[in-house]
């Protein structure tokens, strides 16, 4: 803004005289050369309405003995032709020795009037304040300029980032539409090496040695392995097209969680962890929610603690809160979370400690699709965490309404 200001302050501006004997002529232009504008001066008034009409004015400086034949009607209609803004002020001083109170180029915005004869320094100090005038007009005519191209400028990048957001969306669609087709797809043959490996292990073509019996158990687990990591990018896909449909209903969360607890212990007593469940003080009343939908948030929660954690082992608590929610609170005595990555837990394919020399498989898919599931369902999904001392995530349920 200072610079802009400095600018236009070193700009020369042109003052139009009409003054139609030379001593007043000589001194209204010896006047503005002194202010620093540039003076153009007009014997007559014709010669000053061709000024106006082809060249710039930045200030109007009139002896009314111009007009004793009359002519002030003319230049005021000149005047307001070419200043329709009502911003776009341009200074006029007019020297009268009239005694009339009014007259009739006072109508126009802008104008000072000064008796004549009028004192050197008092005029250098009408045309400066005049031309001031006239500079603040040409500073606020620029920045409306600047400001209208910027105004068009961030229209048109507007524009495209709509048009950009656009592309996205359907490049989303179309790769969640890929993903969804291509789980079904892939489902198909995993199924049928499933049921290929479960007739061989059942030996209805003849019995298995040891070795073979190992080789089919090996392509069980990585087809179930497999089979899971489908189920989660399928589940994914479907959040985030918003196609995936949960159904409400009364659930008894202390048995699902009995189901998910015997599922996961041989898998917490192989590591050498305590899996302990701590039971309500008081009978819980039913919660809403999707039964296979609620399991799997459970499985993802349990297992996960289970994962990354080496040492201690995992508890499982519920609790009541206020008569309206019940929260189910897994905590584990793992690695902890640190603070710069807690904030991503719950993001798509994010894995804490992930690359490629990360520990743990996974698709990074589990918590992210936990959290969403559990706001679907009308309930919540947290985590509280510190590197070096467990993780503790909270899931809670609404209630069954009365």
């Amino acid at each position: 803004m200072e610079a802009e200001r400095a600018t236009m302050n070193n700009v020369t501006l042109r003052g139009l005289v009409l003054a139609p004997y030379g001593r007043d002529a000589e001194l209204l232009s010896d006047a503005l050369t002194e202010c620093g504008a540039r003076p153009v001066v007009c014997r007559g008034l014709d010669g000053l309405l061709v000024e106006l009409r082809s060249e710039s004015a930045d200030l109007l400086v009139i002896s009314d003995d111009a007009f004793v034949g009359g002519g002030d009607d003319r230049l005021l209609a000149v005047l307001r032709d070419r200043t329709p803004d009502s911003d776009d002020i341009l200074p006029l001083v007019l020297l009268t020795a009239s005694t009339k109170l009014v007259h009739p180029l006072t109508s126009f915005p802008g104008v000072v009037v000064t008796a004549k004869p009028t004192r050197r320094r008092i005029l250098g100090s009408i045309l400066r304040g005049a031309l001031d005038t006239r500079r603040r007009v040409l500073q606020l005519q620029e920045q409306r300029r600047k400001l209208a191209e910027q105004n068009r400028s961030l229209g048109l990048m507007t524009e495209e980032l709509e048009s950009r957001n656009l592309g996205l969306l359907d490049a989303m669609q179309a790769k969640d539409r890929f993903v969804s087709t291509m789980s079904h797809e892939l489902r198909t043959p995993l199924n049928a090496v499933l049921s290929y490996a479960d007739l061989l292990d059942l030996g209805i073509h003849g019995a298995l040695n040891e070795q073979q019996s190992a080789y089919v158990e090996r392509i069980v687990t990585s087809a179930r392995h497999l089979l899971e990591l489908i189920g989660d990018v399928l589940d994914a896909a479907l959040l985030n097209a918003g196609e995936l449909q949960v159904e409400s209903g009364p659930l008894d969360l202390w048995a699902e969680l009995g189901d998910v607890v015997a599922l996961m212990a041989p898998e917490a007593s192989a590591k050498g962890l305590h899996l302990t469940v701590q039971p309500p003080s008081e009978p819980l009343p039913p919660v809403s929610g999707d039964r296979l939908r609620v399991r799997q948030v459970l499985l993802n929660l349990v297992s996960n603690a289970i994962k990354f954690t080496d040492r201690g082992g995992v508890t499982i608590q519920l609790e009541l809160n206020g008569g309206d929610t019940v929260s189910v609170i897994v905590r584990d005595t793992g690695s902890g979370i640190g603070p710069d990555e807690l904030p991503r837990v719950f993001q798509d394919f994010y894995q804490v400690a992930g690359g490629l020399n990360r520990r743990h498989d996974g698709s990074g898919l589990g918590l992210a699709i936990s959290k969403r599931l559990a706001l679907l369902m009308g309930g919540e999904l947290s985590v509280e965490s510190e590197l070096g001392q467990g993780s503790v995530f909270t899931f809670t349920l609404p209630l069954v309404p009365e």
